[in-house]
């Protein structure tokens, strides 16, 4: 009976120390002791913005295992965060911490509106690029990228294949939507590809035929010029 009254005591305790935040788009389950809301909402505040989309509320969940955070997701160790689309849920990993948690959550609230908003009209190719060049404003390593073996970009998958070897898949898909904005007004292209696939409207509006094929002559030209503001 004591170890009974034990066991409750602690579950309660844990359910008393579990914090849980809720905003107008996120309730975040477990949430460590640096998050509070308005961090939260400055996190996801520029790329709604950006997407013009207001998320549709959803759970967000802290993991203090990491054994567990990556099991769940079937990730590997490099990953810190994900989200879901088969329960529409954002996972943050032990790595995630007050420093960086801004520009991870801004990543994966992308995720979300894609999926909220776009559904399949953005292609796997290019969902890991915009969630970095909208939400962590990461940009492409070129030169990097130009001493690899590539395949061709239109082949990437989201997500990767491979989630050992994550930074060529992210490089080279971020390089991509670089692309598409010097070679036209990505909100436009954007706004055109709501309900409509995105790849046809690149041919009349970005004046792209083949993909690979510009991208590569690009990649080239581009590799060592100087990065333009990201945004305005």
């Amino acid at each position: 009976m004591r170890n009974f009254f034990c066991g409750l005591l602690a579950i309660l305790s844990w359910e008393l120390s579990a914090k849980e935040l809720l905003t107008n788009q996120f309730k975040v389950l477990d949430a460590p002791d640096w998050l509070s809301e308005s961090l939260v909402d400055s996190a996801s505040s520029r790329v709604q913005n950006y997407l013009e989309w207001d998320i549709r509320r959803i759970t967000v969940r802290y993991h203090s295992n990491a054994e567990e955070f990556r099991r769940l997701g079937k990730v590997g160790p490099k990953v810190k965060a994900y989200y879901l689309k088969t329960d529409s849920t954002i996972h943050l990993g032990p790595e995630v911490t007050a420093k960086n948690f801004k520009p991870i959550l801004s990543h994966e609230a992308v995720h979300v509106i894609l999926a909220q908003k776009y559904g399949a009209a953005i292609p796997p190719w290019l969902e890991e690029g915009l969630a970095n060049y909208v939400g962590s404003e990461e940009r492409s390593d070129r030169k990097w990228l130009l001493s690899q073996n590539l395949p061709v970009v239109t082949s990437l998958r989201h997500p990767a294949t491979d989630p050992f070897d994550s930074r060529l898949h992210y490089q080279l898909s971020t390089a991509a939507i670089e692309m598409l904005a010097d070679k036209c007004d990505l909100k436009d292209l954007l706004a055109l590809s709501v309900g409509r696939k995105l790849e046809t409207h690149m041919r009349h509006l970005c004046e792209i035929e083949d993909v690979n094929k510009t991208f590569s002559e690009w990649l080239k030209k581009s590799a060592s010029a100087k990065p333009r503001k990201r945004f305005k």
